[in-house]
């Protein structure tokens, strides 16, 4: 049977068919048309996103602006009158006509200006912690002076409010430790502040302990405690947690800075309160200790600079603030320079055309012209001996951005204020090749204490030597070091006159010899720590 196909009925398969496809092709595009939609509608709210993140960035870079233009300007205004306040301390710390109660006094005002001096520092310091700018620098630190210019700094303190400062060691410190003795004075600083801004009756304790390089520091008060929900809290910036009633003054950024320089020495910081009953931090610091420094020190009481070798030297101080002038001007003409003084940077210019001088000490921030041109226009001047001065910046404006501005100007060196003498003189020494003259001490000597026989039986003393000093003493002797032996059991009476009668009789045996019963005598024994 033979099947006829229908020429028409082919055409309209393959027509169906092709609309079909056509059909598809449509629905293809119609979701591709959506799907560009979507993405441009994606892409819009992307962009609106991103508008939003830069006009926050934006923000917030006002923001930080706004607060570094701020610390600046309130670091700088507290700095003024501030370097006028310790600058004249400095001096009159030198005066000998003052008698012992109002040298006492002078150093009174002198610890009581480095207080408020560490009080702005924490407000520029929480900025650079925040920023991961802060950096340890570590010396040898004496923890006998440290802890007594700290005891006695918090005992007028204590005493102003009617409430007792106790200071109580609670194991053997080593002479000297390894540590950034600023930072460690803020910590120490900031905890007892913060205690005693809290106690109102009763009193502060500090107790201080060392074992296996640890330095242990515990800070009681009977001050109104602090809740358990809140021991996190305090140690967020600008934070107190005590209620109306007991509003304290303070920034409220002690706490969150000696959390982070805690942190930064490899530290911690625990803390145990009671509301009502009195508050306790318990900081540990690995600061190791230095158990030669004894031996390879002498021990003379800190020379005073009297003057210096050599022709006298022209010193020029530009300041617009008077007072500034007048610290400089006294701190340096008693050790013999010469002092020229000028108010703003245009009579400086024109006094240096006239007498050019050996260094100049320039603020920043002056009208006129300031610090910063001036240095620029004297790098530019043609005659070189005026081109190659040394300038010095003396400024309140500390932050590292002035600082770097100034060397970029032109500066050697950057000095803040309040100016040390000790900073400044080192760098006077350098830029002017300087050779001190310094004041005739007599160093000390065991003999100069006039020591008393023996009062309490050997044993007893023995107790008071560290472990480590004891170590020492044991293994000179093993070793017949008769010479060392002699220096160091000195050195150790000289920082504990406790120990002198102890120290001479080592010295005795040491002179004849007998190290055997000097290895008896401190044969090593341990120490712990008190919790």
């Amino acid at each position: 049977m033979v099947v006829h196909h229908d020429p028409a009925e082919a055409k309209l398969n393959q027509f169906n068919a092709l609309n079909k496809e056509v059909e598809k092709q449509k629905q293809a595009l119609e979701k591709l048309l959506a799907s560009q939609q979507a993405l441009e509608q994606s892409k819009r709210e992307l962009e609106a996103r991103n508008e939003a993140l830069i006009q926050a960035r934006d923000a917030a870079e006002a923001a930080n602006r706004t607060k570094s233009n701020f610390l600046a300007n309130v670091s700088h205004e507290l700095r003024t009158p501030l370097n006028g306040i310790l600058g004249y301390t400095q001096i009159l710390q030198y005066n000998e006509d003052l008698n012992q109660e109002q040298k006492e006094g002078i150093n009174i005002i002198h610890k009581s200006g480095e207080y408020l001096l560490t009080l702005i520092n924490d407000i520029l310091d929480l900025s650079s912690a925040e920023s991961g700018n802060i950096q340890l620098y570590v010396t040898n630190l004496y923890l006998h002076d440290f802890f007594k210019s700290l005891t006695d700094l918090f005992k007028l303190r204590a005493a102003q409010k009617n409430i007792a400062f106790l200071y109580e060691p609670i194991t053997s410190l080593p002479l000297v430790i390894e540590a950034d003795e600023k930072r460690l004075r803020q910590i120490i600083i900031n905890l007892l502040g913060n205690a005693i801004k809290f106690t109102k009756q009763g009193g502060i304790c500090l107790k201080v302990g060392y074992q296996q390089g640890c330095l242990r520091l515990q800070v009681e008060d009977t001050g109104i405690g602090i809740a358990e929900t809140d021991f996190e809290r305090i140690f967020n910036p600008f934070q107190q947690v005590s209620d109306a009633h007991h509003k304290a003054e303070g920034t409220g950024l002690g706490l969150s800075i000696t959390q982070r320089l805690v942190a930064l020495m490899g530290g911690t910081i625990q803390i145990q309160s009671r509301l009502a009953y009195g508050t306790t931090f318990d900081v540990q610091l690995p600061l190791p200790a230095v158990y030669d420094y004894a031996i390879q020190q002498s021990v003379i009481p800190p020379a005073t600079i009297t003057g210096y070798v050599g022709e006298p030297r022209h010193l020029l101080i530009i300041d617009d603030k008077r007072e500034n002038r007048s610290v400089l001007h006294n701190l340096l003409a008693p050790l013999g320079f010469n002092i020229e003084e000028a108010e703003d940077g245009v009579i400086a210019l024109e006094k240096i055309q006239q007498t050019i001088p050996d260094l100049i000490l320039t603020d920043l921030v002056m009208p006129k012209l300031d610090g910063f041109e001036l240095t620029r226009r004297l790098r530019q001047d043609e005659n070189q001996q005026i081109r190659t001065l040394p300038i010095i910046a003396v400024s309140a404006s500390v932050f590292s951005g002035d600082q770097y501005l100034s060397s970029e100007a032109g500066c050697n060196a950057f000095l803040p204020k309040p100016v040390h003498l000790e900073e400044l003189l080192a760098c006077l020494q350098h830029y002017l090749n300087l050779v001190w003259i310094y004041e005739q001490h007599t160093e000390i000597t065991l003999q100069s204490f006039n020591v008393q026989p023996l009062q309490v039986p050997l044993e007893s003393l023995l107790q008071q030597l560290t472990p480590e000093q004891a170590d020492t003493l044991f293994n000179l002797a093993m070793l017949g070091d008769v010479q060392h032996l002699i220096k160091y059991a000195t050195d150790l009476g000289k920082y504990d006159n406790h120990l002198l009668p102890f120290m001479e009789r080592i010295c005795e045996l040491a002179r004849n010899f007998e190290v055997e019963e000097i290895c008896a005598l401190v044969h090593p024994h341990p120490t712990d720590l008190h919790s």
